[in-house]
């Protein structure tokens, strides 16, 4: 263990050496570090010069519509769909929770002549019978307890209303539909819509 004195600064030399190899190799984050009186490098907890988080500078701000209302449940979207006489769906639109169904029967009956069109009591109105009328079409739906002469409606019929509250429940497996992840009003009906494909493909 015993060397000459002539042996130590050689030592302190290449030691010296890899260390500044080393400050050479982190330049991004001690090069920017300060020396203190012992010689040994501080290096400060913010290695960016940036104002903001890492996350400010990424993605632009998601904008557009999101189909959010305010129901008796809280912040809600209205998920309105049409399905056939096998439960498959074939229109899919979004809404605020508070837009009443009955406004929505137009869109959901566009396109549709001849056919039974079965539906619960929000669809009770007079434009939506005329309108289904107008269209060869039969309404199904039973009469308000407001209405002063209740309509007659065929019950058996309205059996298969089971088909469109099925169509809700498959697509609620899908966690992304079910809670909501997305907060644009376009991406939510889109993730909506792909439950509804794996509807028809299951």
């Amino acid at each position: 263990m015993a060397r000459s004195a002539g042996v130590l600064p050689q030592m302190d030399d290449r030691a010296l050496s890899v260390f500044t190899m080393d400050e050479a190799w982190r330049v991004g984050s001690c090069a920017r570090g300060t020396r203190q009186g012992s010689g040994h490098r501080i290096v400060p907890d913010r290695r960016d010069d940036r104002s903001c988080s890492s996350g400010c500078g990424g993605s632009p701000k998601k904008t557009g519509p999101q189909a959010i209302g305010h129901s008796r449940g809280g912040p809600t979207t209205k998920i309105h769909a049409r399905v056939d006489a096998l439960g498959n769906p074939v229109h899919l639109h979004l809404t605020e929770g508070q837009v009443h169904d009955v406004t929505q029967a137009p869109t959901l009956l566009a396109g549709v002549f001849g056919a039974n069109v079965i539906a619960d009591k929000g669809y009770d109105a007079n434009s939506v019978i005329e309108q289904a009328s107008a269209q060869r079409c039969v309404p199904i739906i039973p009469s308000r307890s407001c209405r002063k002469q209740p309509r007659a409606f065929d019950r058996h019929l309205y059996k298969d209303r089971c088909l469109v509250e099925n169509f809700f429940q498959r697509i609620k497996c899908s966690r992304r539909v079910a809670m909501r992840f997305e907060k644009l009003a376009a991406n939510f009906l889109a993730m909506a819509q792909l439950a509804a494909i794996s509807v028809w493909l299951a």
